[in-house]
């Protein structure tokens, strides 16, 4: 039993160095610990989704113009938010999640309000990207419409 804890220890050690060392604090280096570590459930996988979601809105919102700039956005998001974030995130989720079942009468129901809560919080980024962008459509208009003046040809 001593040779096969040895070789988990030593697998998990092999699974941790596989990115280096400054990355472990960074986004990117806890998702790799958080799948790479079997005693972590949804209630850490799933803020870690959030979290990654709401990056890579922010980069498609402050990168509309130009997607070499959206990438490097989000590349420079993910490594910057901190890996503890979704440590934070997921404790005041489930508390938040708590207080909704207690107060809908319905404590048994935590994971399921949980798991709604995490999904809104990864739609909702999404939707306000959607929101903010300009219409493609009037876009459109405003440019035959420019053309047509720019001729000085009349339409019947």
């Amino acid at each position: 039993t001593t040779t096969a804890t040895a070789a988990v220890v030593a697998a998990a050690a092999a699974a941790t160095a596989m990115l280096p060392r400054w990355m472990d604090a960074t986004l990117l280096g806890g998702v790799y610990k958080a799948l790479n570590n079997w005693q972590n459930s949804q209630w850490l996988l799933l803020p870690f989704g959030i979290l990654i979601s709401a990056a890579l809105a922010t980069a498609t919102l402050l990168g509309r113009k130009n997607k070499l700039i959206t990438g490097g956005l989000a590349i420079v998001l993910i490594l910057l938010i901190p890996a503890w974030a979704a440590n934070k995130l997921s404790y005041h989720t489930m508390q938040l999640a708590y207080q909704a079942g207690k107060t809908l009468k319905a404590p048994q129901h935590q994971g399921i309000i949980f798991n709604v809560l995490g999904v809104l919080m990864i739609w909702l980024p999404w939707l306000l990207v959607d929101l903010l962008q300009p219409d493609e459509s009037k876009k459109k208009q405003g440019v035959k419409k420019g053309k047509g003046k720019a001729t000085g040809k009349k339409k019947d």
